[in-house]
């Protein structure tokens, strides 16, 4: 089978690759042996603040993220620059949850301050 990549370099010349056709590529290229897209390979580049996020409900519903959000927990403390937090009663659209996300996006912006 043919999989077209892309390929992106970013400004720390970390080299990304990606499939824009094919969801086994994506998929391969995300959760593969060599992971090129794997957020916690990336994360301790990061210098400017980030916040991330995830509901609750997400881990249920997306097999490949088992694990990663008690990884992204732990990271928190680790790593100056990062915020993770959970989305009580959240799937990855955080349905129904959206004011509750904004709150956490204001009082995560004020702390910056």
């Amino acid at each position: 089978m043919s999989v077209d990549i892309v390929s992106v370099t970013t400004q720390d010349g970390i080299k990304l690759n990606g499939s824009l056709r094919k969801p086994a590529g994506t998929y391969y290229a995300k959760y593969g042996p060599e992971e090129q897209v794997n957020i916690l390979t990336h994360l301790p580049n990061v210098i400017l603040p980030l916040l991330a996020y995830h509901g609750t409900e997400e881990p249920a519903s997306e097999l490949p993220m088992r694990g990663v959000l008690e990884e992204l927990t732990a990271l928190t403390s680790e790593l100056p620059n990062f915020s993770h937090t959970l989305i009580p009663n959240g799937d990855h659209f955080v349905t129904g949850q959206r004011p509750y996300v904004w709150g956490v996006m204001q009082d995560w912006l004020m702390s910056l301050s």
